[in-house]
Protein backbone atom coordinates (compact mmCIF):
# COMPACT_ATOMS: atom_id res chain seq x y z
CA UNK A 1 0.00 0.00 0.00
CA UNK A 2 1.35 3.40 -0.96
CA UNK A 3 1.95 6.19 1.54
CA UNK A 4 -0.77 8.24 -0.14
CA UNK A 5 -3.37 5.51 0.42
CA UNK A 6 -2.20 4.94 4.00
CA UNK A 7 -2.43 8.63 4.80
CA UNK A 8 -5.87 8.86 3.18
CA UNK A 9 -7.27 5.87 5.04
CA UNK A 10 -5.73 6.96 8.34
CA UNK A 11 -7.11 10.48 7.97
CA UNK A 12 -10.55 9.11 7.04
CA UNK A 13 -10.55 6.68 9.96
CA UNK A 14 -9.61 9.38 12.48
CA UNK A 15 -12.28 11.77 11.22
CA UNK A 16 -14.85 8.94 11.08
CA UNK A 17 -14.19 7.97 14.71
CA UNK A 18 -14.40 11.57 15.91
CA UNK A 19 -17.52 12.32 13.85
CA UNK A 20 -19.19 9.07 14.93
CA UNK A 21 -18.48 9.88 18.58
CA UNK A 22 -19.97 13.37 18.19
CA UNK A 23 -23.06 12.10 16.36
CA UNK A 24 -23.57 9.35 18.93
CA UNK A 25 -23.36 11.87 21.76
CA UNK A 26 -25.83 14.17 19.99
CA UNK A 27 -28.21 11.26 19.34
CA UNK A 28 -28.11 10.01 22.95
CA UNK A 29 -28.57 13.51 24.35
CA UNK A 30 -31.50 14.13 21.98
CA UNK A 31 -33.06 10.78 22.88
CA UNK A 32 -32.71 11.46 26.61
CA UNK A 33 -34.10 14.96 26.21
CA UNK A 34 -37.06 13.71 24.18
CA UNK A 35 -37.87 11.05 26.77
CA UNK A 36 -37.45 13.48 29.68
CA UNK A 37 -39.66 16.04 27.96
CA UNK A 38 -42.39 13.46 27.34
CA UNK A 39 -42.19 12.19 30.91
CA UNK A 40 -42.55 15.79 32.11
CA UNK A 41 -45.78 16.20 30.12
CA UNK A 42 -47.15 12.94 31.52
CA UNK A 43 -46.15 14.01 35.00
CA UNK A 44 -47.92 17.29 34.43
CA UNK A 45 -51.12 15.43 33.62
CA UNK A 46 -50.83 13.27 36.71
CA UNK A 47 -50.27 16.34 38.93
CA UNK A 48 -53.27 18.14 37.39
CA UNK A 49 -55.43 15.09 37.94
CA UNK A 50 -54.38 14.88 41.59
CA UNK A 51 -54.55 18.57 42.49
CA UNK A 52 -57.63 19.67 40.62
CA UNK A 53 -59.91 16.72 40.15
CA UNK A 54 -59.12 14.39 43.01
CA UNK A 55 -59.04 17.29 45.43
CA UNK A 56 -62.76 17.78 44.69
CA UNK A 57 -63.40 14.04 44.81
CA UNK A 58 -65.10 14.42 41.52
CA UNK A 59 -63.67 13.41 38.14
CA UNK A 60 -65.41 12.60 34.91
CA UNK A 61 -64.14 11.76 31.46
CA UNK A 62 -66.01 14.74 29.99
CA UNK A 63 -64.43 17.27 32.33
CA UNK A 64 -60.93 15.74 31.83
CA UNK A 65 -61.32 15.81 28.05
CA UNK A 66 -62.56 19.39 28.16
CA UNK A 67 -59.60 20.44 30.31
CA UNK A 68 -57.08 18.69 28.02
CA UNK A 69 -58.55 20.37 24.97
CA UNK A 70 -58.34 23.82 26.55
CA UNK A 71 -55.06 23.76 28.44
CA UNK A 72 -52.89 20.75 27.55
CA UNK A 73 -51.06 19.56 24.48
CA UNK A 74 -52.66 16.47 23.04
CA UNK A 75 -50.68 13.26 23.45
CA UNK A 76 -51.07 10.22 21.21
CA UNK A 77 -52.95 7.29 22.74
CA UNK A 78 -53.03 8.99 26.13
CA UNK A 79 -54.59 7.04 29.00
CA UNK A 80 -55.09 8.27 32.58
CA UNK A 81 -55.88 5.69 35.24
CA UNK A 82 -56.50 6.04 38.98
CA UNK A 83 -56.17 3.14 41.42
CA UNK A 84 -57.32 3.06 45.06
CA UNK A 85 -55.53 1.32 47.92
CA UNK A 86 -57.14 -1.99 46.91
CA UNK A 87 -55.62 -1.74 43.41
CA UNK A 88 -59.09 -1.25 41.96
CA UNK A 89 -59.55 1.10 39.05
CA UNK A 90 -61.62 4.11 40.04
CA UNK A 91 -61.10 6.11 36.87
CA UNK A 92 -60.05 5.45 33.26
CA UNK A 93 -59.88 8.30 30.80
CA UNK A 94 -60.20 6.02 27.76
CA UNK A 95 -62.21 2.96 26.99
CA UNK A 96 -59.08 0.80 26.88
CA UNK A 97 -57.73 -0.34 30.20
CA UNK A 98 -54.01 -0.95 30.63
CA UNK A 99 -52.79 -3.83 32.71
CA UNK A 100 -50.43 -2.91 35.55
CA UNK A 101 -49.25 -5.57 37.96
CA UNK A 102 -49.47 -5.34 41.72
CA UNK A 103 -45.65 -5.13 41.84
CA UNK A 104 -45.69 -2.04 39.61
CA UNK A 105 -48.37 -0.38 41.74
CA UNK A 106 -46.45 -1.26 44.91
CA UNK A 107 -43.28 0.28 43.50
CA UNK A 108 -45.17 3.50 42.71
CA UNK A 109 -46.49 3.64 46.29
CA UNK A 110 -42.96 3.04 47.61
CA UNK A 111 -41.10 5.65 45.51
CA UNK A 112 -44.05 8.09 45.21
CA UNK A 113 -43.06 8.95 41.61
CA UNK A 114 -41.93 6.40 39.03
CA UNK A 115 -41.13 6.79 35.32
CA UNK A 116 -40.89 3.67 33.21
CA UNK A 117 -41.58 2.34 29.74
CA UNK A 118 -44.03 -0.43 29.02
CA UNK A 119 -43.48 -1.70 25.49
CA UNK A 120 -43.84 1.38 23.27
CA UNK A 121 -45.80 3.35 25.88
CA UNK A 122 -44.24 5.83 28.29
CA UNK A 123 -45.68 5.63 31.82
CA UNK A 124 -45.60 8.02 34.80
CA UNK A 125 -46.88 6.70 38.13
CA UNK A 126 -47.73 9.14 40.96
CA UNK A 127 -48.83 8.22 44.48
CA UNK A 128 -51.35 10.81 45.75
CA UNK A 129 -51.96 10.95 49.54
CA UNK A 130 -54.70 12.86 51.32
CA UNK A 131 -54.08 14.99 54.44
CA UNK A 132 -56.03 12.61 56.75
CA UNK A 133 -53.85 11.24 59.56
CA UNK A 134 -53.79 7.48 60.19
CA UNK A 135 -56.12 6.68 57.33
CA UNK A 136 -55.31 5.28 53.95
CA UNK A 137 -58.63 6.21 52.43
CA UNK A 138 -58.39 8.88 49.82
CA UNK A 139 -54.91 7.71 48.81
CA UNK A 140 -54.64 6.96 45.12
CA UNK A 141 -52.17 5.81 42.49
CA UNK A 142 -52.41 7.97 39.39
CA UNK A 143 -50.90 6.54 36.21
CA UNK A 144 -50.58 8.67 33.08
CA UNK A 145 -49.33 6.96 29.93
CA UNK A 146 -49.06 7.72 26.22
CA UNK A 147 -47.20 6.81 23.09
CA UNK A 148 -44.66 9.44 21.95
CA UNK A 149 -45.41 9.19 18.25
CA UNK A 150 -44.05 12.64 17.42
CA UNK A 151 -40.91 12.28 19.52
CA UNK A 152 -40.20 8.80 18.17
CA UNK A 153 -40.63 10.07 14.63
CA UNK A 154 -38.28 12.98 15.29
CA UNK A 155 -35.66 10.66 16.80
CA UNK A 156 -36.00 8.29 13.84
CA UNK A 157 -35.64 11.21 11.44
CA UNK A 158 -32.62 12.49 13.38
CA UNK A 159 -31.08 9.02 13.25
CA UNK A 160 -31.59 8.82 9.49
CA UNK A 161 -30.13 12.30 8.96
CA UNK A 162 -27.13 11.41 11.09
CA UNK A 163 -26.48 8.15 9.21
CA UNK A 164 -26.75 9.87 5.83
CA UNK A 165 -24.56 12.74 7.06
CA UNK A 166 -22.04 10.30 8.45
CA UNK A 167 -21.63 8.38 5.17
CA UNK A 168 -21.60 11.57 3.09
CA UNK A 169 -18.96 13.02 5.41
CA UNK A 170 -16.91 9.82 5.03
CA UNK A 171 -16.95 10.20 1.26
CA UNK A 172 -16.04 13.89 1.49
CA UNK A 173 -13.34 13.13 4.06
CA UNK A 174 -11.85 10.36 1.92
CA UNK A 175 -11.73 12.58 -1.17
CA UNK A 176 -10.35 15.50 0.83
CA UNK A 177 -7.80 13.25 2.49
CA UNK A 178 -6.69 11.87 -0.86
CA UNK A 179 -6.31 15.40 -2.22
CA UNK A 180 -4.45 16.43 0.93
CA UNK A 181 -2.13 13.41 0.72
CA UNK A 182 -1.55 14.08 -2.98
CA UNK A 183 -0.56 17.69 -2.28
CA UNK A 184 1.59 16.68 0.70
CA UNK A 185 3.47 14.03 -1.29
CA UNK A 186 3.93 16.10 -4.45
CA UNK A 187 7.34 17.38 -3.26
CA UNK A 188 8.46 13.78 -2.73
CA UNK A 189 7.35 12.87 -6.26
CA UNK A 190 9.33 15.83 -7.57
CA UNK A 191 12.37 14.73 -5.57
CA UNK A 192 12.06 11.17 -6.90
CA UNK A 193 11.82 12.52 -10.47
CA UNK A 194 14.97 14.58 -9.96
CA UNK A 195 16.84 11.69 -8.32
CA UNK A 196 16.04 9.39 -11.26
CA UNK A 197 17.80 11.87 -13.56
CA UNK A 198 21.06 11.62 -11.59
CA UNK A 199 23.56 9.13 -13.00
CA UNK A 200 27.29 8.57 -12.66
CA UNK A 201 27.84 11.01 -15.52
CA UNK A 202 26.04 13.98 -13.91
CA UNK A 203 26.73 13.67 -10.19
CA UNK A 204 27.11 17.45 -10.10
CA UNK A 205 23.31 17.74 -10.23
CA UNK A 206 21.53 18.61 -7.00
CA UNK A 207 17.99 17.95 -5.85
CA UNK A 208 15.75 20.96 -5.18
CA UNK A 209 12.68 20.67 -2.93
CA UNK A 210 11.54 24.29 -2.56
CA UNK A 211 11.05 24.72 1.20
CA UNK A 212 14.33 23.88 2.89
CA UNK A 213 12.96 24.11 6.44
CA UNK A 214 10.45 21.24 6.39
CA UNK A 215 11.20 17.52 6.67
CA UNK A 216 11.40 17.01 2.90
CA UNK A 217 13.77 19.95 2.62
CA UNK A 218 16.00 18.50 5.36
CA UNK A 219 15.92 15.10 3.62
CA UNK A 220 16.83 16.76 0.32
CA UNK A 221 19.69 18.66 1.94
CA UNK A 222 21.01 15.44 3.47
CA UNK A 223 20.74 13.69 0.11
CA UNK A 224 22.64 16.53 -1.58
CA UNK A 225 25.37 16.26 1.06
CA UNK A 226 25.58 12.55 0.30
CA UNK A 227 25.82 13.38 -3.42
CA UNK A 228 28.78 15.64 -2.68
CA UNK A 229 30.55 12.75 -0.93
CA UNK A 230 29.69 10.33 -3.72
CA UNK A 231 30.87 12.81 -6.34
CA UNK A 232 34.13 13.25 -4.46
CA UNK A 233 34.56 9.48 -4.28
CA UNK A 234 33.83 9.11 -8.01
CA UNK A 235 36.22 11.94 -8.88
CA UNK A 236 38.89 10.38 -6.70
CA UNK A 237 38.30 7.02 -8.37
CA UNK A 238 38.51 8.55 -11.84
CA UNK A 239 41.66 10.44 -10.91
CA UNK A 240 43.10 7.30 -9.35
CA UNK A 241 42.43 5.28 -12.49
CA UNK A 242 43.78 8.05 -14.70
CA UNK A 243 46.94 8.52 -12.65
CA UNK A 244 47.41 4.77 -12.26
CA UNK A 245 47.19 4.19 -16.00
CA UNK A 246 49.59 7.07 -16.62
CA UNK A 247 52.11 5.89 -14.03
CA UNK A 248 51.95 2.33 -15.36
CA UNK A 249 52.21 3.47 -18.96
CA UNK A 250 55.36 5.54 -18.37
CA UNK A 251 57.74 2.70 -17.40
CA UNK A 252 56.13 0.36 -19.91
CA UNK A 253 56.67 2.91 -22.66
CA UNK A 254 60.28 3.35 -21.59
CA UNK A 255 60.87 -0.43 -21.54
CA UNK A 256 59.23 -0.96 -24.96
CA UNK A 257 61.09 2.01 -26.45
CA UNK A 258 64.45 0.85 -25.17
CA UNK A 259 63.91 -2.71 -26.41
CA UNK A 260 62.77 -1.46 -29.81
CA UNK A 261 65.95 0.59 -30.12
CA UNK A 262 68.06 -2.44 -29.30
CA UNK A 263 66.32 -4.56 -31.93
CA UNK A 264 66.48 -2.10 -34.83
CA UNK A 265 70.10 -3.05 -35.66
CA UNK A 266 73.12 -4.81 -34.34
CA UNK A 267 74.57 -3.21 -31.19
CA UNK A 268 77.72 -3.63 -29.22
CA UNK A 269 77.73 -5.57 -25.98
CA UNK A 270 78.05 -2.34 -24.03
CA UNK A 271 75.00 -0.87 -25.81
CA UNK A 272 72.98 -3.99 -25.03
CA UNK A 273 74.05 -3.87 -21.38
CA UNK A 274 73.19 -0.21 -21.13
CA UNK A 275 69.78 -0.71 -22.75
CA UNK A 276 68.96 -3.71 -20.58
CA UNK A 277 69.96 -1.81 -17.44
CA UNK A 278 67.54 0.99 -18.40
CA UNK A 279 64.78 -1.53 -19.09
CA UNK A 280 65.50 -3.29 -15.79
CA UNK A 281 65.30 0.01 -13.90
CA UNK A 282 61.95 0.82 -15.46
CA UNK A 283 60.73 -2.74 -14.79
CA UNK A 284 61.63 -2.35 -11.11
CA UNK A 285 59.78 0.95 -11.02
CA UNK A 286 56.78 -0.76 -12.64
CA UNK A 287 56.93 -3.52 -10.01
CA UNK A 288 57.09 -0.92 -7.24
CA UNK A 289 54.01 0.83 -8.60
CA UNK A 290 52.09 -2.45 -8.89
CA UNK A 291 53.12 -3.50 -5.37
CA UNK A 292 52.01 -0.14 -3.95
CA UNK A 293 48.70 -0.38 -5.80
CA UNK A 294 48.10 -3.86 -4.42
CA UNK A 295 48.84 -2.74 -0.88
CA UNK A 296 46.65 0.36 -1.36
CA UNK A 297 43.78 -1.85 -2.51
CA UNK A 298 44.30 -4.43 0.24
CA UNK A 299 43.88 -1.81 2.96
CA UNK A 300 40.13 -1.88 2.20
CA UNK A 301 40.02 -5.67 2.33
CA UNK A 302 41.92 -5.97 5.60
CA UNK A 303 39.89 -3.60 7.78
CA UNK A 304 38.65 -6.56 9.82
CA UNK A 305 42.16 -7.97 10.28
CA UNK A 306 43.35 -5.35 12.78
CA UNK A 307 43.23 -7.68 15.79
CA UNK A 308 46.98 -8.15 16.25
CA UNK A 309 48.55 -6.71 19.42
CA UNK A 310 52.03 -5.22 18.98
CA UNK A 311 54.55 -2.93 20.67
CA UNK A 312 55.13 0.19 18.60
CA UNK A 313 58.67 0.76 19.98
CA UNK A 314 59.72 -2.71 18.92
CA UNK A 315 58.26 -2.08 15.48
CA UNK A 316 60.35 1.10 15.11
CA UNK A 317 63.59 -0.82 15.90
CA UNK A 318 62.69 -3.41 13.27
CA UNK A 319 62.02 -0.65 10.71
CA UNK A 320 65.39 0.97 11.46
CA UNK A 321 67.20 -2.29 10.74
CA UNK A 322 65.23 -2.81 7.54
CA UNK A 323 65.95 0.71 6.25
CA UNK A 324 69.68 0.43 6.95
CA UNK A 325 69.76 -2.85 5.04
CA UNK A 326 68.08 -1.18 2.06
CA UNK A 327 70.18 2.02 2.19
CA UNK A 328 73.63 1.87 3.75
CA UNK A 329 73.89 5.66 3.70
CA UNK A 330 70.64 6.23 5.61
CA UNK A 331 70.87 8.00 8.97
CA UNK A 332 67.89 7.40 11.23
CA UNK A 333 67.92 8.50 14.86
CA UNK A 334 65.20 7.00 17.09
CA UNK A 335 64.52 8.58 20.48
CA UNK A 336 61.93 8.08 23.20
CA UNK A 337 60.32 10.70 25.45
CA UNK A 338 57.80 10.50 28.29
CA UNK A 339 57.77 6.72 28.30
CA UNK A 340 55.41 5.04 30.79
CA UNK A 341 56.77 2.85 33.57
CA UNK A 342 54.49 0.05 32.40
CA UNK A 343 55.79 -0.84 28.95
CA UNK A 344 52.55 -2.67 28.16
CA UNK A 345 50.96 0.76 27.71
CA UNK A 346 52.87 1.00 24.41
CA UNK A 347 50.79 -1.83 22.96
CA UNK A 348 48.37 -1.06 20.17
CA UNK A 349 45.93 -3.18 18.23
CA UNK A 350 46.19 -3.30 14.47
CA UNK A 351 47.80 -4.85 11.42
CA UNK A 352 51.57 -5.02 11.91
CA UNK A 353 52.42 -5.36 8.21
CA UNK A 354 50.34 -2.33 7.18
CA UNK A 355 51.68 -0.18 10.02
CA UNK A 356 55.21 -1.13 8.97
CA UNK A 357 54.41 -0.12 5.38
CA UNK A 358 53.02 3.25 6.56
CA UNK A 359 55.99 4.11 8.80
CA UNK A 360 58.57 2.93 6.25
CA UNK A 361 56.96 5.14 3.57
CA UNK A 362 57.23 8.25 5.77
CA UNK A 363 60.79 7.51 6.97
CA UNK A 364 62.13 6.60 3.52
CA UNK A 365 60.58 9.78 2.05
CA UNK A 366 62.29 11.81 4.77
CA UNK A 367 65.65 10.16 4.02
CA UNK A 368 65.25 10.40 0.23
CA UNK A 369 64.16 14.06 0.05
CA UNK A 370 66.84 15.16 2.57
CA UNK A 371 69.57 13.53 0.46
CA UNK A 372 70.52 11.05 3.19
CA UNK A 373 70.82 13.65 5.94
CA UNK A 374 69.98 12.55 9.45
CA UNK A 375 66.27 11.95 10.08
CA UNK A 376 64.84 12.12 13.58
CA UNK A 377 62.11 9.74 14.73
CA UNK A 378 60.70 10.50 18.19
CA UNK A 379 58.23 8.34 20.12
CA UNK A 380 56.08 9.97 22.83
CA UNK A 381 53.46 8.46 25.13
CA UNK A 382 50.69 10.95 25.94
CA UNK A 383 47.64 9.88 27.95
CA UNK A 384 46.94 6.51 26.35
CA UNK A 385 48.12 7.70 22.93
CA UNK A 386 51.33 7.07 21.07
CA UNK A 387 52.68 9.97 19.04
CA UNK A 388 55.41 9.38 16.45
CA UNK A 389 57.16 12.49 15.11
CA UNK A 390 59.40 12.13 12.02
CA UNK A 391 61.47 15.22 11.15
CA UNK A 392 63.87 15.88 8.28
CA UNK A 393 65.85 18.88 6.96
CA UNK A 394 65.23 18.21 3.30
CA UNK A 395 63.70 20.09 0.40
CA UNK A 396 60.29 20.46 2.06
CA UNK A 397 56.91 20.70 0.35
CA UNK A 398 55.59 23.84 -1.37
CA UNK A 399 52.64 25.40 0.45
CA UNK A 400 50.27 25.09 -2.53
CA UNK A 401 51.10 21.35 -2.83
CA UNK A 402 50.73 20.54 0.87
CA UNK A 403 46.94 20.16 0.86
CA UNK A 404 47.08 17.59 -1.98
CA UNK A 405 50.07 15.64 -0.72
CA UNK A 406 48.04 12.66 0.54
CA UNK A 407 46.10 12.21 -2.70
CA UNK A 408 46.98 9.08 -4.72
CA UNK A 409 49.70 9.63 -7.37
CA UNK A 410 50.13 13.28 -6.43
CA UNK A 411 53.74 14.42 -6.31
CA UNK A 412 54.97 17.83 -5.25
CA UNK A 413 56.29 20.15 -7.91
CA UNK A 414 59.82 20.16 -6.48
CA UNK A 415 60.44 16.37 -6.58
CA UNK A 416 60.65 15.80 -10.32
CA UNK A 417 64.32 14.82 -10.01
CA UNK A 418 63.51 12.16 -7.38
CA UNK A 419 62.14 8.74 -8.17
CA UNK A 420 58.76 7.82 -6.74
CA UNK A 421 55.20 6.74 -7.50
CA UNK A 422 53.08 9.23 -5.53
CA UNK A 423 51.27 6.46 -3.68
CA UNK A 424 53.31 6.32 -0.47
CA UNK A 425 51.71 9.13 1.57
CA UNK A 426 48.21 8.31 0.28
CA UNK A 427 48.73 4.73 1.42
CA UNK A 428 50.10 5.88 4.78
CA UNK A 429 47.14 8.18 5.35
CA UNK A 430 44.71 5.38 4.57
CA UNK A 431 46.46 2.90 6.87
CA UNK A 432 46.61 5.33 9.80
CA UNK A 433 42.97 6.25 9.27
CA UNK A 434 41.97 2.57 9.30
CA UNK A 435 43.77 2.23 12.63
CA UNK A 436 41.59 5.09 13.98
CA UNK A 437 44.65 7.29 14.20
CA UNK A 438 45.61 10.70 12.88
CA UNK A 439 48.18 12.06 10.42
CA UNK A 440 49.45 15.64 10.20
CA UNK A 441 52.14 17.05 7.91
CA UNK A 442 53.94 20.37 8.47
CA UNK A 443 56.50 21.55 5.93
CA UNK A 444 58.42 24.60 4.79
CA UNK A 445 59.98 24.54 1.36
CA UNK A 446 63.81 24.24 1.41
CA UNK A 447 63.78 23.83 5.22
CA UNK A 448 62.30 20.45 5.95
CA UNK A 449 59.17 18.47 6.87
CA UNK A 450 57.64 17.18 10.10
CA UNK A 451 55.12 14.34 10.11
CA UNK A 452 53.06 13.57 13.24
CA UNK A 453 51.36 10.18 13.54
CA UNK A 454 49.04 9.53 16.49
CA UNK A 455 47.79 6.03 17.29
CA UNK A 456 45.47 5.05 20.14
CA UNK A 457 46.58 2.35 22.52
CA UNK A 458 44.28 -0.51 23.45
CA UNK A 459 40.64 0.35 24.29
CA UNK A 460 40.83 4.03 23.37
CA UNK A 461 37.91 5.59 21.54
CA UNK A 462 38.41 7.08 18.09
CA UNK A 463 37.03 10.52 19.06
CA UNK A 464 39.85 11.15 21.56
CA UNK A 465 42.47 11.06 18.81
CA UNK A 466 41.44 14.58 17.80
CA UNK A 467 42.35 15.88 21.28
CA UNK A 468 46.05 15.28 20.55
CA UNK A 469 46.15 17.67 17.59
Amino acid sequence: MTIRNRLTLLFTAIVAVIFAAILTAIYLISLRYSEASFYDRLHERAIIASKIFLAKDQLSKERLFEFEQRFLEKLSHEVLEIYDEKDSTTFISKEEKLSFSKEELARIRMFKLVNFQKQERYVVGLYYQTQQQGSSEGNFVIIASAIDVVGTAKIARLRLVMLVSFFISLIITYLSGRLFAENALNPIKEVVTQVKEITDSNLNMRVFAGNSTDEIGILTQTFNEMLVRIQSAFDAQRNFASHASHELRTPLTAIIGELQILTTKERTVEDYKKGLQIALKEAKLLKTIIDDLLVFTRTNLQEDNFKETLRIDELLWEIQEEIIVRNKEAKLKISFHQMPENQDLLRIQGNKHLLEVALVNVIENAIKYSDNQEVSCTLNYEHHFIKITITDKGIGIPLYDLKHITEPFFRASNVRNYSGTGIGLALTHKIIDNHKGGLQIFSTEAQGTTVNIVLPTLKIEEEKVQEIF
